[in-house]
């Protein structure tokens, strides 16, 4: 329990992430992407989805997922994403490191760990990204992208 309560401390003491979300009609893929992001061995992160006027499930979807982790949930009318983003970065952003994840991506557990780790070790770099892996409808990897 001890090395638990230390872990704790070291990740609060660690750099807030920002990860936004915005989603546009995603509701096969959503939860996916939000619980890839919950599930980063990354822990100090505040999570803020915005489900920009869906008209299929996702907002029910979100407001689900919201409940069950207690992250921010923004319910608009359709704005578009660049006009989305905007309005996260201005009223929603409260980390030093900013992520976007496209609501129908999902992320490898130790993703903003690894970023943030680079970003801290070089810290005169603006921006970090890492390989993508294109996959299909079902999750099965069709590619590489470096």
């Amino acid at each position: 329990m001890e090395g638990m309560t230390e872990n704790l401390k070291k990740q609060q003491n660690l750099p807030l992430v920002t990860v936004a979300v915005p989603c546009y009609n995603h509701e096969k893929f959503v939860a996916q992407c939000i619980e890839s992001i919950i599930a980063q061995t990354y822990k100090n992160i505040e999570l803020v989805v915005v489900d920009d006027g869906s008209v299929d499930g996702s907002p029910d979807v979100l407001r689900n997922l919201s409940q069950q982790y207690n992250f921010k949930l923004i319910l608009q009318k359709n704005q578009g994403l660049p006009r989305t983003i905007n309005s996260i970065l201005k009223q929603y952003t409260n980390g030093k490191y900013f992520s976007l994840c496209a609501s129908d991506d999902y992320w490898l557990p130790d993703k903003i760990e690894k970023q943030v780790a680079f970003m801290e070790a070089n810290r005169f770099y603006p921006m970090c990204y890492g390989k993508v892996y294109i996959v299909d409808e079902n999750s099965n990897i069709q590619k590489l992208r470096t």
